[in-house]
């Protein structure tokens, strides 16, 4: 009886405890999934206003480019594209704004909201590693390909000469570089931007169109021929592509 009392009386002092019941913890995962569904989508369009942020950084680039472009060349805006005449290929505006070294090849024709997929992997490699590529195809450059389109309708020369920027009286107004995506049918994503860029939408029936791209929160970034950048909403995201062409179609064409 001695020991017993003892060991009674030796016995540290426990506090009573008990673990989660199954519906407690069924219960706080509950609210740690409620919290992270409001959350999460918070959190996806912080990280995609950053990558805009970025991408009108590289709009603004580009048309700081243009400029000092136009300085060199009496004013006189670069063709979207053209003929070499010894060659059977064709030179971009890239070709003219890079290899003129207005601007550094990379990623500054590479949006950061677009897709990582294998072609555009492929072609990024090549943008990065090869910075006077010379003879590629039709085209000359590995540069045919960006993300932001050009102008081709009102100022690149597409259907005549190209413009001059002293002929612009409007140039807040007019369009100069756009978010750009090439598609297949009017649907599929190739991966690929486009360097040029129609006045005009054309419906999915067509083989392939190149599209002003809402990829900003249903929103395209734009440089404008003035120097600066601003952004536009697709009217009805549900039909971005059609109602964003709309949208722009006052602003192709200077005055």
């Amino acid at each position: 009886m001695v020991f017993y009392a003892q060991a009674v009386k030796g016995k540290s002092p426990r506090k009573n405890a008990r673990g989660f019941t199954l519906i407690e913890l069924l219960v706080v995962i509950a609210i740690i999934s409620l919290l992270v569904s409001i959350l999460l989508p918070s959190l996806q369009q912080a990280k995609e206003l950053a990558r805009k942020a970025a991408c009108q950084s590289n709009l603004h680039s580009l048309q700081l480019s243009m400029s000092m472009y136009l300085n060199d060349s009496n004013g006189q805006f670069p063709f979207s594209y053209y003929k070499n005449p010894d060659k059977d290929h064709r030179i971009i505006w890239t070709d003219r704004l890079v290899v003129g070294g207005y601007v550094d090849y990379g990623e500054v024709f590479l949006c950061p909201s677009r897709p990582s997929d294998k072609n555009r992997n492929l072609w990024k490699k090549c943008v990065c590693d090869d910075p006077r590529p010379t003879d590629v195809g039709l085209y000359q450059s590995f540069w045919r390909e960006p993300d932001y389109g050009y102008n081709a309708e009102g100022i690149g020369g597409l259907h005549g000469p190209t413009a001059n920027v002293s002929d612009v009286t409007n140039p807040s107004e007019i369009l100069l570089f756009l978010d750009s995506i090439w598609l297949n049918w009017g649907v599929t994503d190739t991966g690929r931007g486009t360097f040029f860029l129609y006045d005009r939408y054309k419906p999915p029936s067509s083989m392939e169109w190149y599209y002003v791209d809402p990829r900003h929160l249903d929103g395209c970034n734009i440089a404008w021929v003035d120097g600066h950048v601003s952004s536009i909403q697709a009217p009805d995201p549900d039909n971005r592509y059609e109602t964003i062409f709309n949208a722009l179609a006052p602003y192709w064409y200077f005055k």
